[in-house]
This record gives structure tokens, C-alpha cells and sequence, in this order.
């Protein structure tokens, strides 16, 4: 796989920066990119097609889109097996030029038809295939490229206020269950032993209790005391949670 991607990119290397009539333009190169250009060019596209075309590889440039093909393609020989990896390649190289689309247009609003035809114009061309070059056609469908020229660049108002609804909603669903959530109370067993102290009159009752109980448990002791000294029985409640580091 590396020696057929290596030979593809010393052969278009080899045709310099005048490709053979019925080629895709292309942005060739790494350190120095440079267009490629057909020699049936100027015929084969009007003036201001052109320019939208060079416009186009001049995106690819400063995306760098030609180094992430290389890495995409040094990849592809790595799991030549795998199909996902064909398909991923394919994946890359359509969304790079979907990308480059919408960036053209995005500085020239309205000259979308124009592109369209240029886009046309250029459905039958031969692409010159190499790891490190970007080109003007490629394998995806022209029909839904040239769909995507109708989208809108900026999402209208509407598609942003219902995707503040269904982001509010999906918030408010997930702050609803956490808060149904019922306490944990399969922690830790718990002892605690604590001495209190009642003052009764002049006399001080001292009484030793020893509790036990779960992690989010209320445990309740009364003194056996009837109140019947005038002093109203001693009640402890107390809840034991234990909190982690961290």
C-alpha cells in the first residue's frame, strides 16, 4: 500500500503544474503546495468559474488539508484490511471539499449558481489520485454537493431556538433524576459511642450511649427516664453520614 501511494504521488509530481487535458485541478505538494492545473482549463470553465475554483484549492491550503491527507493515507496502509478504513479515506477527502464549498461561499454569497456550474462542468474529469494532493472533484455525489449549495451558511432563528428548548430540556430531565435519586444507604455500618451529660437539679446524669445504625440512617435514643423529677426525659436524634475525600 505505501509503494502504490508513493508511485501515484511521483507520477502526479512528474506531470508538473500542467496536467493532462480532461484532469481535476489540484493542489499538489506539502511544503510548498502549488495548483495544478489542466491544459483544457481555460476552455473548459468561464472566467468566473475559475476563479471560484482557484478560491477553492486556495482553502485547501490554508486548511492544510493536504497534510491531513497524508496522515490519513499513511493510516489507510496501516489497516489496508479493515473497509472502514477505505470508507473513512473516502469519508474525508467528500467532507474536505464540502468544507471548502461552504468557505468559498461563505465570502461570496451570491454566486452560488456559478459554482454549481463549475461543479457540473467538472463532474466528468479524471482525478489525478495521490496521498499528498487536494483536488477539485471527488468521490462524493454531485447531486448532494451541489444540494448543500442551497443550505443555509447560518442557522436561521428558529432552528437556534429549538435546539435551546431540546438543551433546556434534556438539562432539566437530568437535574429531575439526580434529584429522584434515593440516598445511598448501603454504606458502611456505623458505631458511635457518646457520653451525656443531663443536668438535674444539683445532681449531673451521666449516661453512656452506644448507637448503630447505616449511612443516611436517623437513629433515635430516649433517656428511660419518666420526667417524673420535674426534668423532661433526655431524646437524642441523630443522623451519621459519612463524606469520602474526594
Amino acid at each position: 500500500m505505501l509503494a502504490v501511494q508513493g508511485w501515484r504521488q511521483l507520477r502526479l509530481v512528474g506531470l508538473g503544474e500542467e496536467l493532462p487535458a480532461g484532469s481535476s485541478p489540484a493542489l499538489v505538494g506539502l511544503w510548498s503546495p502549488r495548483v495544478a492545473l489542466p491544459v483544457d482549463f481555460e476552455q473548459r470553465f468561464k472566467p468566473e468559474e475559475r476563479e471560484l475554483i482557484l478560491a477553492h484549492e486556495a482553502v485547501h491550503r490554508q486548511r492544510l488539508d493536504n497534510l491531513w491527507n497524508l496522515l490519513a493515507a499513511l493510516l489507510h496502509a496501516l489497516h489496508w484490511w479493515n473497509p472502514l478504513a477505505w470508507w473513512a479515506v473516502r469519508r474525508l477527502q467528500a467532507d474536505q471539499e464540502l468544507a471548502c464549498d461552504a468557505a468559498v461561499l461563505a465570502l461570496r454569497p451570491n454566486c452560488g449558481p456559478t459554482y454549481a456550474r463549475a461543479l457540473l462542468a467538472a463532474h466528468n474529469l479524471d482525478p489525478q489520485v495521490a496521498p499528498v494532493a487536494s483536488r477539485w472533484s471527488s468521490a462524493h455525489p454531485i447531486v448532494e454537493r451541489i444540494a448543500m449549495l442551497k443550505r443555509p451558511l447560518h442557522p436561521s432563528r428558529r432552528a437556534v431556538a429549538v435546539m435551546i428548548c431540546a438543551l433546556s430540556a434534556c438539562a432539566g430531565i437530568a437535574w429531575a433524576g439526580q434529584a429522584a435519586t434515593p440516598a445511598d444507604t448501603s454504606g458502611p455500618n456505623l458505631k458511635l459511642k457518646l457520653l451525656v451529660a443531663q443536668q438535674v437539679g444539683e445532681r449531673v446524669n451521666r449516661l453512656s450511649l452506644a448507637l448503630a445504625g447505616r449511612q443516611g440512617e436517623a437513629m433515635r435514643l430516649e433517656n428511660p427516664g419518666d420526667g417524673s423529677d420535674g426534668n423532661p426525659p433526655l431524646v437524642l436524634e441523630l443522623t451519621a453520614r459519612l463524606i469520602y475525600p474526594g
